[in-house]
């Protein structure tokens, strides 16, 4: 099964990636940007913005799951909007 994985860099994206690929399924990984550590070398890396639907749709297209757990939280209070947090999670 193809899974995609929006929000993979964050905590869980980067532990739940290799736990799917280890039982055999291909992961595309989908954050606005790379994680600080390398990521799942059985991954495959799409860097976009989750708000660009043809950047999500692309990163998508032939996808059998979609896990989604991109999430602004309070680490980012100081540069997004009560809007934004909405917007995204």
């Amino acid at each position: 099964m193809r899974i995609l994985i929006v929000g993979a860099a964050g905590s869980l994206g980067r532990q739940l990636a290799p736990h799917l690929a280890a039982r055999g399924h291909e992961v595309v990984c989908f954050d606005l940007q790379r994680p600080v550590s390398e990521p799942p070398p059985d991954c495959r890396w799409v860097t976009g913005d989750l708000l660009a639907p043809h950047a999500l749709a692309e990163a998508a297209e032939g996808c059998d799951a979609l896990v989604h757990i991109p999430a602004w939280h309070g680490i980012h209070l100081r540069h997004r909007t009560r809007r934004d947090f909405w917007t995204l999670n």
